[in-house]
């Protein structure tokens, strides 16, 4: 399987520092960083949040996903009475 060229050369200066700063830490941009890389500042802040953060973000999504699927199929109003926005 042939390689990806090194998109540093086609990104804005903004996001080109964004990537250098993932580079430094660690070693390459690769995972969800490199499609995070559309949004450099989201890239950024997730990077900031380091290996445990990043674990503990995919976490409380699933969580987030399996509360809200449970919601949704006991037709379960939320806490202020509203329905489930789906």
């Amino acid at each position: 399987m042939a390689k990806l060229a090194d998109p540093i050369d086609s990104l804005p200066p903004e996001a080109k520092r964004v990537y250098e700063k993932i580079t430094v830490k660690r070693g390459n941009v690769r995972g969800p960083f490199a499609s995070l890389m559309h949004n450099p500042e989201l890239a950024e802040r997730v990077g900031d949040l380091g290996l445990g953060g990043l674990m503990e973000l995919v976490v409380l999504a699933g969580h987030y996903r399996l509360i809200a699927g449970v919601l949704f199929a006991f037709d379960t109003p939320l806490p202020d009475g509203s329905p489930p926005p789906f």
